[in-house]
């Protein structure tokens, strides 16, 4: 009689679990993003409870149950944006990194600078596949996609200072909405791997205790990757200068992680503290002062990196 394991049981479970929940989003175009994201807390649950191995496997089989009850053609999405980010994600998590007095767990930090690069890549290559099929600059493409998106129709009828504003964001800077969406990629990507562990921490089954950001632990590569991206966005024409601008507004995202980082560090000393960061979350959403506060946590970020390099 063929014997299965716990965890290997366990392992294939969430994986059938995974691709049909993938499956079931993937059918219902009304989906919001959020439900798009609920694939990767069971991969993540066995990942970060068992191993990256583990995770690999129940990928696998969730992309079987996907080829089963979908399009075999949503494998390939469900691998670059879920799979592929989500087992180097997880192996990072778990891996120890050599300090010199002990031991130590790989920074957070550095291991969401490295989705991030992947997210700019993946998001870039998509684009630049998009513009090769349809013979366009890429900044056309996505502003006629942003354009449609919005609904010329409703703008039309819309305040008329908005819809100025919503059509000149379409028209002039869409790179922004571009780096936005990866902001929002990892930004949840990072958010359900979070809450996967959470859950198991509960459990106390959860492989690494926490998965909280330091300020501390960015990769030393990403100023040369920042210092490429603002060359081409300055002296790069077409789509090399709309590359540059996309991707130098994505790679800020772990200088902001880490502002955030450090206020939260900061306010360890405050009384009332989780009221002041309800208000300091509250501002970060306000709009007309919320450009300067990103910029002012990006700023952060960039000092608390370059104090690192410069004492080390």
């Amino acid at each position: 009689m063929l014997r299965i394991s716990r965890n290997t049981l366990v392992t294939i479970i969430c994986g059938i679990l995974s691709g049909g929940l993938f499956s079931a989003v993937a059918a219902n175009a009304g989906s919001g993003i959020l439900v798009l994201f609920l694939p990767v807390l069971p991969l993540a649950s066995v990942g970060l409870s068992l191993s990256a191995r583990h995770c690999f496997f129940a990928a696998l089989a969730a992309c079987i149950t996907i080829a089963f009850l979908s399009d075999v053609g949503y494998i390939l999405f469900f691998v670059l944006f879920i799979v592929f980010p989500l087992l180097h994600f997880v192996r990072k998590l778990l891996l120890w990194r050599d300090g010199e007095a002990e031991r130590e767990w790989y920074p957070v930090l550095a291991a969401i600078a490295e989705i991030t690069l992947m997210s700019a890549g993946i998001f870039m290559t998509l684009a630049l596949t998009l513009v090769h099929s349809e013979h366009m600059q890429l900044k056309t493409v996505v502003a006629e996609a942003l354009s449609a998106q919005l609904n010329n129709d409703q703008l039309d009828n819309a305040d008329p200072n908005i819809g100025h504003f919503l059509k000149l964001l379409a028209d002039q800077w869409s790179f922004l909405v571009f780096a936005a969406a990866s902001w929002v990629w990892v930004l949840l990507f990072y958010a359900f791997v979070v809450m996967a562990n959470t859950l198991l921490t509960v459990r106390k089954i959860a492989l690494r205790p926490s998965l909280a950001l330091a300020p501390e632990g960015l990769p030393v590569w990403l100023p040369a990757i920042l210092m490429i991206c603002a060359v081409l966005a300055f002296l790069g024409q077409g789509n090399d200068r709309f590359a540059g601008e996309t991707v130098f507004l994505i790679m800020l995202l772990p200088y902001f992680l880490s502002g955030v980082a450090s206020v939260h560090k900061v306010s360890l000393a405050w009384s009332g503290r989780k009221l002041w960061l309800v208000l300091f979350y509250l501002l970060l959403t306000l709009f007309p002062l919320s450009p300067w506060l990103f910029a002012l946590l990006v700023a952060k970020g960039v000092y608390t990196q370059m104090e690192k390099i410069w004492t080390a």
